[in-house]
């Protein structure tokens, strides 16, 4: 099981983010309140070529 060790936002785009206590992620968008959250569009389905 992964374990979140830290979690950072800017709502400037920036070189560092600072530590936040908490975030809220928003599907298809990212950190709510953070510079880099965008709406997109979604992916398209790319199914794996077979090994």
């Amino acid at each position: 099981m992964a374990k979140v060790l830290s979690v950072s936002k800017s709502a400037e785009h920036r070189f560092s983010k600072t530590q936040a206590p908490t975030i809220h992620l928003i599907a298809g968008e990212g950190v709510d309140g953070d510079a880099i959250a965008v709406s997109l569009p979604p992916e398209p389905y790319l199914p794996l070529a077979p090994v």
